[in-house]
């Protein structure tokens, strides 16, 4: 029964950009200067800003930075697009039509 706790509990876990980029990081044993240094940073603030998600990482540093990682680039776009989705539902009014299957029973014109 422990094993099943454990599982409920690895799938609960919500993979955000920065918790991500964290781990991979953590697990190629690199500091933030480090990696900092192979994306072509002078200091380790984006780093930690990414990892903090103050900033989003750019577009043209998900390939080296899956590369060096060997992190799935997809893996860090999807999350990256999640938290970005995340982002939108809480700035606006969000339909409870765009959450069925296909979602598009809000356009039905009366």
């Amino acid at each position: 029964m422990a094993v099943n706790n454990k599982i409920k509990e690895i799938s609960a876990e919500i993979w955000t950009p920065g918790k991500l980029l964290k781990k991979a990081r953590l697990e190629k044993n690199l500091s933030q200067i480090e990696l900092a240094k192979k994306l072509g940073y002078t200091s380790s603030q984006m780093i930690s800003n990414y990892e903090r998600e103050i900033c989003s990482v750019p577009v043209a540093k998900f390939k080296d930075l899956s590369k060096i990682l060997k992190v799935n680039p997809r893996a860090l776009l999807e999350a990256e697009v999640s938290r970005y989705a995340s982002q939108l539902r809480a700035e606006i009014e969000w339909p409870e039509a765009w959450n069925q299957p296909n979602g598009l029973e809000w356009l039905t014109c009366a």
